[in-house]
């Protein structure tokens, strides 16, 4: 006699679910989160140096986009061929 198991049935979200942020509380937040690391005011100021060029190139290639929920991967892959 065999024992048949049953299979746990997960429920999976087929799409992320992400805070809507506008692209300056997200980073608002990541650098409050890095200050509470324990980051130097160096690495603070680089980070929200390379946001700035971010969000300038963003501006100019998708200017429909405000808030972080609205970014995609295809979005951050056009930006690192710009780079």
């Amino acid at each position: 006699m065999t024992l048949k198991r049953k299979k746990k049935q997960v429920e999976r979200a087929t799409q992320k679910q992400y805070p809507n942020l506008s692209l300056r509380q997200a980073l608002d937040m990541a650098i409050a989160g890095k200050k509470a690391e324990g980051l130097r005011e160096r690495m603070l100021r680089d980070y929200i140096k390379m946001w700035g060029y971010f969000t300038d190139w963003l501006n100019k290639s998708y200017p429909e986009i405000e808030t972080v929920d609205e970014l995609s991967a295809e979005i951050f892959r056009n930006y690192v061929n710009y780079m």
